[in-house]
This record gives C-alpha cells, sequence and structure tokens, in this order.
C-alpha cells in the first residue's frame, strides 16, 4: 500500500500541527513525565531472570514507585522524594546520599534485558537527567556535598558519591543516548569531588578514624581512572594509598571505625569498598596496596568469629564494636549480588566468609524455587524503610566476581582458630593504646574471646565477650549499645555493668605472672587465670580443659548477667542451682537466679539474660 499526502485543509493542517508540535515543546516534554506504569512480574516470567539476577524481582516491581518519585517542578526539580534509601529523617534534599539512587535509574534506564521494561525509556530519561542535574546543583563550589545539614558538606557524602557516580558512568558510557554536555558536567563532577577529597588533609585525617567514609574514595577514584586517565589523580592516589597502609588500620588488623574496631563497618561498608576498588586494581601495580592490609584483616577477623555447628554463617565478636550493632554473619548475606570477596582468589583466609560454588548453586536453586511458589508476588516496598530500595543492589554486577571450590573452602575453614583441634591462649595488644584481645582455645570444651582496657566508645563492652562450645554453637554473646545486654557485672539498683567503661586484666599461667607486650602474645598451653578490678572488689576467671570457673569479691548486693544464646524454639532452662540448654550449663552457688529479657538477634539464636543476684560473693561454673 503506498502512502499519499494528504490535499488541500488536511495539508495546511497537518503542518500547522507539526509547527505546533516543534515549536512548543514544553507539553511534549510533559508527556515524558507521565506516571511510569509499573512491571508486570505475570508477563514477564520468572525464567527472564539469571540465576545471578534472582535478587531483581523485588527492584523490578517497584522501580516505577523510585522512578515516579523523581520530582518534576519546582527548585527540588530532579530530587527523589521516596523515603526508601537512607533512614527516613534523613530524607532532605540537601541530603546526598539519597541521590545515590541515580545508580537505579540508571541501571534500569541502560540494562537490554528481557525482565526491563524501563530500558530506554523516555520517562526514565527525563527522570534520570533531571536527578543528574539536581545532584550537580547539590556540589560546593569546591567539590564536597553534605549529608546532615544544608552545605554542612562532609568526607562520607563526598567519598560515597565519587563511588556511586564512579559506577554509574560506567553504566551510562555504552548505554542509550543521554544529554553529553550533561554527561560531561557530571564527569566533571566527579573529578572535582576526588580531588577535594584527595587534597583536603582534613578530610584524610577524619578518614583516620572512620575508615569505611574515606575508602568509598579508593573505588570512586578508580573507577573514574578506569574511564578517563588522569596522571594527576592517579599520582595522588597512590600517594595517599601508601599511606593509609599504616594510617588506617591498628596493627593488630582491623581497620578504625570511629577508633576502634567494627565488624558491621568492616564486613559492609569497607567491603563494599574494597571489592569495587579490586575490580579496577586487579592486576595492575596498585593491586598491593589492597592485598596487604586485607591479608591482616582478615588474620584479625578468624580470631573474632564463632562458626555456627551447621556452617550457616559466623556470630561475631560484636560487643567491641564501635558504632554498629552487627553480630552475625550469613554465609548467604548480600547473595548473589554482594555476597563474596573476589579477593579471596589470592587471600587463603577470605574463602572462609563466602559461599562456595556447590553452595552458591544450591542457594540458587532454593532461591528459584521459592520465588517460583509465590511467583509474580514479591514483598511490598517498605515506603520509610532505610534500606528498602538500596543502591547497593546495582553498584556491584558488572565486578570481577571469584568463588573458591568446595575443597578451597573446606581448607579455609581449617585457618579458623574456634574450631582449632590443638589448645592455645593468645593474646593481642595494641601498640600505644590500652587494649587488648585475648583468645582462648580447648578443643573439647570451648573458645573464648576476652577483651580489656578501656572503651572506645561507650556502646562497646568488654570482658568475656564470646564463648563458643565446641559441641554446640556460640552459648554466650555480649551485645554491644547497652550494658543490658552484656556480660559482667553490676551493683544491684545499678543498670550498667562494670565492663562497659574499663577491665584491666592481669594474667598467670601455671602460678605465674604473664607479662603482654605490643603485639601478638602467645601464652603457653595449660589453665590461665585471669583476674581484674570490679569497682571495689575483684572478679577472677580461671580457663580450665573442661571448664570457665569465675569467682566475684564485691562487698554488698550485685548482679551477674549471662548473655546467654539458646537456639530458637529453645529457652534456657533454669532449675535449682543450675541453668543452660544443650549440653552448655551455668553452675552456680550462693545465689538468686531468674531469665530477664529475651531479645531477637540475626541468626539461628536468640539472646536470653541469665541474672544471678548475690551479695559479696559469687562462684559460678561455666560446664560444656
Amino acid at each position: 500500500m503506498s502512502f499519499r499526502f494528504p490535499s488541500g485543509r488536511r495539508w495546511l493542517a497537518a503542518i500547522a500541527l507539526f509547527l505546533a508540535l516543534a515549536l512548543s515543546p514544553r507539553p511534549l516534554q510533559a508527556q515524558f513525565w507521565d506516571v511510569i506504569p509499573p512491571a508486570d512480574l505475570s508477563k514477564i516470567g520468572l525464567d527472564a531472570f539469571a540465576d545471578n539476577e534472582l535478587d531483581l524481582p523485588y527492584y523490578v516491581a517497584h522501580f516505577h514507585e523510585l522512578a515516579t518519585a523523581v520530582e518534576r517542578d519546582g527548585p527540588n526539580r530532579g530530587y527523589i522524594n521516596a523515603p526508601v534509601w537512607r533512614k527516613l529523617e534523613e530524607n532532605k534534599p540537601y541530603n546526598a546520599r539519597v541521590m545515590e539512587n541515580i545508580l537505579a535509574l540508571t541501571f534500569f534506564y541502560t540494562q537490554n534485558r528481557p525482565w526491563n521494561p524501563f530500558y530506554n525509556s523516555p520517562q526514565v530519561r527525563f527522570r534520570l537527567e533531571a536527578a543528574l542535574s539536581f545532584w550537580l546543583s547539590r556540589q560546593s563550589p569546591e567539590g564536597m556535598f553534605s549529608e546532615l545539614g544544608e552545605k554542612q558538606w562532609s568526607l562520607a557524602a563526598t567519598a560515597s558519591a565519587t563511588k556511586f557516580m564512579g559506577e554509574t558512568l560506567h553504566y551510562l558510557k555504552d548505554g542509550p543516548a543521554l544529554n553529553e554536555d550533561l554527561l560531561r558536567q557530571v564527569a566533571d563532577a566527579d573529578r572535582k569531588a576526588i580531588l577535594a577529597l584527595l587534597y583536603g588533609a582534613e578530610l584524610y585525617e577524619e578518614g583516620k578514624r572512620f575508615n569505611s567514609a574515606y575508602s568509598d574514595l579508593w573505588a570512586g577514584a578508580l573507577a573514574y581512572l578506569d574511564l578517563h586517565p588522569d596522571p594527576e589523580i592517579r599520582k595522588t592516589l597512590e600517594t595517599r594509598l601508601i599511606s593509609s597502609l599504616r594510617d588506617f588500620q591498628n596493627p593488630v588488623g582491623y581497620f578504625y571505625e570511629a577508633g576502634g574496631p567494627d565488624m558491621g563497618y568492616n564486613l559492609g561498608t569497607q567491603s563494599s569498598n574494597i571489592r569495587m576498588a579490586w575490580n579496577y586494581a586487579r592486576g595492575t601495580p596498585l593491586e598491593k596496596y589492597f592485598l596487604e592490609p586485607l591479608r591482616e584483616y582478615y588474620i584479625w577477623l578468624v580470631w573474632n568469629v564463632a562458626l555456627e555447628d551447621n556452617r550457616s554463617g559466623y556470630y561475631l565478636n560484636a560487643a567491641i564494636n564501635t558504632r554498629s550493632d552487627k553480630s552475625w554473619l550469613a554465609m548467604d548475606e548480600g547473595m548473589p549480588y554482594r555476597n563474596g570477596t573476589p579477593i579471596a582468589e589470592q587471600l587463603r583466609l577470605a574463602r572462609a566468609f563466602e559461599l562456595d560454588q556447590s553452595a552458591y548453586a544450591k542457594w540458587i536453586k532454593d532461591r528459584r524455587l521459592a520465588l517460583a511458589r509465590t511467583w509474580p508476588k514479591v514483598p511490598d516496598l517498605e515506603v520509610g524503610a532505610p534500606e528498602a530500595y538500596s543502591p547497593y543492589v546495582f553498584l556491584h554486577r558488572r565486578h570481577f566476581d571469584w568463588r573458591a571450590d568446595e575443597t578451597l573452602f573446606r581448607d579455609a575453614l581449617t585457618t579458623l582458630p574456634c574450631t582449632d583441634p590443638h589448645p592455645f591462649n593468645h593474646v593481642k595488644k595494641e601498640p600505644g593504646r590500652n587494649a587488648l584481645y585475648f583468645f582462648a582455645n580447648r578443643p573439647t570444651a570451648y573458645y573464648l574471646a576476652f577483651a580489656g582496657g578501656e572503651a572506645v566508645r561507650p556502646q562497646q563492652t568488654l570482658g568475656l565477650t564470646m564463648l563458643r562450645s565446641q559441641r554446640d554453637g556460640t552459648v554466650l554473646l555480649s551485645q554491644p549499645g547497652t550494658g543490658a545486654f552484656a556480660w559482667g557485672t553490676r551493683p544491684k539498683g545499678s543498670e550498667d555493668v562494670y565492663e562497659s567503661t574499663r577491665v584491666a586484666p592481669s594474667f598467670s599461667s601455671d602460678k605465674v605472672d604473664v607479662i603482654i607486650k605490643d603485639g601478638p602474645n602467645t601464652m603457653a598451653e595449660g589453665d590461665v587465670v585471669l583476674t581484674y578490678p570490679l569497682g571495689v572488689g575483684t572478679k577472677t576467671l580461671t580457663l580450665r580443659r573442661d571448664r570457665i570457673d569465675v569467682e566475684i569479691r564485691h562487698p554488698g548486693p550485685f548482679v551477674e548477667q549471662l548473655p546467654l544464646l539458646p537456639k530458637g524454639g529453645q529457652s534456657v532452662d533454669l532449675r535449682g542451682s543450675s541453668a543452660g540448654f544443650d549440653r552448655f550449663k551455668v553452675e552456680f552457688k550462693g545465689a538468686k537466679a531468674s531469665l530477664g529479657e529475651t531479645r531477637e538477634i540475626d541468626g539461628p539464636r536468640k539472646l536470653q539474660m541469665l541474672l544471678l543476684e548475690a551479695s559479696d560473693s559469687l562462684s559460678y561454673s561455666l560446664r560444656f
């Protein structure tokens, strides 16, 4: 069939309509701001998702809610006003962290996948360009971004911006069309932020205390260099990497968070930053700046974990956390997009903390079956929740991945002190600071972690922080944040234990005092006696081959707290002068015992407090 041009008045009307549309872009532009219809998972089908995309159905289903939350008018045009990333009270236009979901907009705009109806969508493009323009307007002349208040420029907001924008620019590089001038401005703003961080002496000093905030820059700068070779950034970055080897990591191995150790940030943000940086540094001269500190970190980490008896994950020595409350690391945490540590390709110890190839395949199979049972239903978007729609879901999807086979994974498990078949007594003391970490292993009975010194932050608790039964798994775990869920002693009527501020232990082995020097200390095998002042009294732990004996001398009434960890479905069984579960028992004399508050924690166990009330003295034993 041939096409015929209109004639007469119809032709004139067609010309008039064309000119009206061409000369009046606002109506056309408005149609691109129409509500974006949701993706229909029932029409897409589960088979459209590859194995490494099984976390995406939820994000596909709710993307339209994020995209239509981009403001179209007014001074905040382009701001993502949906409170789905960061705390509800932090969702403000001045907070650049909210705009990290630009990466989510970019991901769906650029991914030509069978599950993605938003690929190359004009409606998404308009919102993405508006969001990028708004992000540009939030930057200070010096290159900084704010988080906590208007023009309150900060390290965390700026460094994190370079990380997420670095990955955004990679997705956009070969993606559908976008305003080229805008892309140049975004790349220039990213470079400005990187240089502001690299040259900012005060920001570097802050990074010494909050390493995960500064190490965002490693990821962001390396992503930028991969797209835009820049001798100034490359040279300055390497200088900072060299100095950070000594400045950002404590000699005992952890990365500083608020001046101390924190399992949550070291295993969370810091791990993510290193994973992204490693994608660009691997195989280059820069990789040594990551391998060396990560090797030391995993040497620290293995001492501070207790493998659960079914190998589902690790309980963490969380009482020493300075910022977070993380006390459980699941083996399948972050599956599939964020699980694993690709640097494990070169670090043996790291292989113990990710699913091996066969376990990964099993998880994928089980996950697909679980999705199929409820398809196309996915969880609702919990508006107001701080991680309801996290940009981290899209951050590592392009990055190098590596996973150990089962043989290498089992070999890595043999490096864990908590399952060592040999007895030992080991102390790590921080040079220049009154802090030490004591670890004891009795292969037929228990593995113990004990922290001494002075608390760096009020949320830390010291003393006996973690206890693993070699037959039944973790049985005692102090919690950070409050003395109410910590192991320790408190005067009756007080809400806090003595161990929440300072513990100054002395050690003896075979009745000989042990002098603790800076760094690692290996004591002789055998019983160890650990004693420290307890207000106006004293507390003594005797670590024997098959049990731990505790003696307390304290004038007047006091309460001894034990945060016990029965498995879900179990409870602490309190009978007469004994309390416990499975084969683990607390046997006591001269005390009134009661079960205190129960608290839900991550992992397969719950926390239940055992309270022993006594006066002047108390003796009890932990038996396995």
